[in-house]
């Protein structure tokens, strides 16, 4: 059951943070590191999750959005001061 959740909010961590254009390359790298975890431990329940995560990807991201405002990174800034 652990490395089913891992997989799945693996998957939702991506979806909400990876820019478009790397896309591709995350998509691949995650599918052959999952493969290999795959054949290395024999358990493929991170697989399962993965694919839940998959499946449940665009109800998660509507439910997200408008709720929380962006973020706004300026290294000008100190971490202490308040954002208006």
């Amino acid at each position: 059951m652990k490395y089913r959740l891992l997989g799945r909010n693996k998957v939702w961590m991506v979806a909400k943070n990876v820019r478009w254009r790397d896309l591709p390359l995350v998509v691949l790298l995650n599918s052959v590191t999952t493969i290999y975890a795959g054949l290395q431990r024999r358990n493929w329940h991170h697989l399962a999750g993965r694919w839940e995560g998959i499946r449940q990807i665009m109800a998660t991201l509507r439910q997200r959005q408008g709720r929380y405002p962006p973020l706004i990174f300026d290294p000008f800034i100190a971490l202490w001061h308040p954002v208006s």
